[in-house]
């Protein structure tokens, strides 16, 4: 990994969550009306050049993608602090649904 770390550029992180239909059940699945479909999501979070340093277990995807957002967000900078990866003062950037959450009250501080 420690070659890797050289070539991550971790000045800006991106955050998005995708939803996975889940055809044949498993763990982590919950109906979505809106989709009409029973749905899985990951979160993923990515360095400048869209590759990926850390993600969320599969969540059921019957929420919102703010959804216990601060629980998923825990999650993903634990991971990557035990990969010991330098992230202080990057940007981060947020789709519209978790921007908006952040903007009604939620204050995120990475360390």
């Amino acid at each position: 990994m420690n070659c890797g770390r050289q070539l991550l550029d971790l000045s800006q992180l991106n955050l998005d969550g995708t939803h996975s239909l889940a055809k044949k059940g498993r763990e982590a699945v919950a109906y979505q009306g809106r989709k009409k479909a029973e749905i899985s999501n990951i979160f993923s979070l990515t360095d400048a050049h869209g590759d990926v340093i850390a993600s969320t277990e599969v969540i059921a995807g019957n929420h919102n993608d703010a959804f216990k957002l601060a629980d998923n967000l825990d999650q993903i900078f634990s991971s990557i602090k035990q990969l010991g990866l330098p992230i202080i003062g990057p940007i981060l950037t947020l789709t519209a649904p978790l921007t908006h959450w952040l903007a009604v009250g939620f204050a995120l501080t990475v360390i």
